[in-house]
This record gives C-alpha cells, sequence and structure tokens, in this order.
C-alpha cells in the first residue's frame, strides 16, 4: 500500500527533444565560406580587369589582405598536409624494402596488381 507521503509521478505529455547534433550545420558554413572567397576573388578579378591601374591594384591590396592572407595559410595548410603524406609514403616504402628486402619494381607491380 501506497503511503500518502510518496509524491506522484509526473507523466509528461511532450518528450524531450534530443540534443541538436553539431555537426548537421558544417557543411553549409564551409558551403558558405567557399561561396563567399569564391565571389570575394571573383570580384577582385572583375573590378581589375575593368580598371586597371596601379591605384585600384594597391586599393585592392589594402582593402583585402585579410583575405589574401587567409587564401596564402589555407594554401600553406593543405600543402604541409600533402607534403607529410607524401613523406610518410616514402618513409613507408622505405620501410617495406628494408624490412622485406623488396626491389622497387617489384613494390610498384605489386601496387599496381594490388589496387583497385
Amino acid at each position: 500500500m501506497a503511503s500518502s507521503l510518496e509524491t506522484p509521478t509526473r507523466t509528461t505529455y511532450f518528450p524531450e527533444p534530443d540534443p541538436p547534433d553539431e555537426s548537421e550545420g558544417e557543411g553549409a558554413a564551409w558551403g558558405m565560406l567557399w561561396i563567399l572567397l569564391g565571389f570575394k576573388v571573383f570580384s577582385i578579378g572583375l573590378i581589375l580587369w575593368l580598371h586597371t591601374s596601379h591605384v585600384s591594384l594597391t586599393m585592392m591590396f589594402f582593402l583585402n589582405w585579410p583575405w589574401f592572407a587567409l587564401m596564402v595559410g589555407m594554401v600553406a595548410l593543405f600543402g604541409l598536409a600533402w607534403f607529410r603524406l607524401f613523406r610518410g609514403r616514402l618513409k613507408r616504402r622505405a620501410l617495406l624494402r628494408a624490412e622485406w628486402h623488396v626491389a622497387e619494381d617489384e613494390y610498384n607491380e605489386e601496387r599496381k596488381v594490388s589496387s583497385f
């Protein structure tokens, strides 16, 4: 028998919503950033094409130097990632040759056959 001191359980008619997934908007954010960057490059190119002078080139540089720095940084970041991947593949090839005594020609032939 239930005592009168117990609090009754509360039933909810509306379940609690699931917490939002934080990765849902990532693709949209990156897409918006790339569109903004592409439009920026296009508009700068169009302005310089239509109004070619030393003054307009200087003005475009000083108005947009943070964007140029961002573009250089992104290219450098992707270049660094590619360089590290390339260096890792060279190390892997050297380790395979050293451990299994695989000649360079055999390694390349095996790679051609096994890759899809």
